[in-house]
């Protein structure tokens, strides 16, 4: 059998008295280990949706962008089978890419020799998330510099700048389906 040490004076110091301690520094040991574990693992998680979220941001700019850029070349296929006509195509595209905003495109012309093709780019930006996406194409006809938010756009083969030149424009507010 064991013996317990005795108890200390009446008159010693509380720092000699060594009963009860183990229990209460095992005690105090598990707690603080176990919330270091729970910060962590919520760290983490915070830091992996995170990371989710920006590749779905990535990959719906991406089909979003590349959507346009399909309108952009039916617009200008059916602008070469016309000879005085008006063209216009509706483009519906979603309102939030998943970033809990909208989002911007921006179409760019690059200056080509004019026995080219024209070449475009696409600029999709998400408002709320740090990510865009560059999506490029080529056409007949040249592109028209634009900004437009997200959403429903029309593109238009007309002559948007006043140059006598008719070239694909894109505005806001196509028609949604």
């Amino acid at each position: 059998m064991r013996e317990d040490a005795p108890a200390p004076e009446p008159d010693a110091s509380i720092a000699a008295d060594r009963r009860g301690v183990s229990t209460a520094l095992g005690y105090t040991l598990t707690l603080s280990i176990t919330a270091i574990l729970i910060a962590g693992l919520l760290t983490a998680g915070g830091t992996l949706v995170e990371n989710q979220q920006r590749a779905v941001v990535t990959d719906e700019l991406t089909v979003t962008g590349q959507q346009l850029a399909s309108g952009f070349e039916d617009a200008d296929r059916l602008a070469g089978t016309m000879h005085n006509g008006t063209v216009r195509v509706n483009v519906w595209l979603p309102a939030d890419v998943g970033s809990g905003g909208g989002y911007s495109l921006e179409v760019v012309n690059h200056p080509t020799p004019d026995d080219q093709p024209a070449r475009a780019t696409i600029v999709a930006t998400a408002e709320n998330v740090d990510v865009s996406r560059n999506v490029s194409f080529r056409t007949e006809h040249p592109v028209a510099n634009r900004t437009v938010p997200g959403e429903s756009v029309e593109i238009a083969f007309t002559d948007g700048d006043g140059d006598g030149t008719p070239e694909l424009v894109v505005s806001e507010g196509g028609e949604s389906p």
